[in-house]
């Protein structure tokens, strides 16, 4: 794995139905439909790898960028494993 920075920014359908936004600013949120429902900031921690910090519950993610930029492949204690797809 080992997606383009640039590949990054954009809107990802999560495993649970709702929406990430990632912003190139460093900032992104959840959406439940049209609520907000989270929100947080995220930095790289390696060539294609991300930490995002969720200010709600504390939650921290480490995500994966593919090589085609579809996909984010995400760890956490609290989520396990999941993917995210590309909207």
């Amino acid at each position: 794995m080992g997606g383009h920075r640039d590949d990054l920014d954009g809107s990802w359908d999560w495993y649970n139905g709702q929406t990430v936004v990632i912003h190139r600013d460093h900032n992104c949120e959840v959406f439940l439909r049209d609520r907000r429902v989270n929100d947080g900031h995220w930095e790289w921690i390696g060539e294609s790898r991300i930490r995002i910090n969720w200010n709600y519950h504390g939650y921290v993610n480490v995500a994966t960028v593919s090589d085609d930029g579809r996909f984010l492949y995400a760890e956490s204690d609290q989520l396990g494993r999941a993917r995210f797809a590309r909207r």
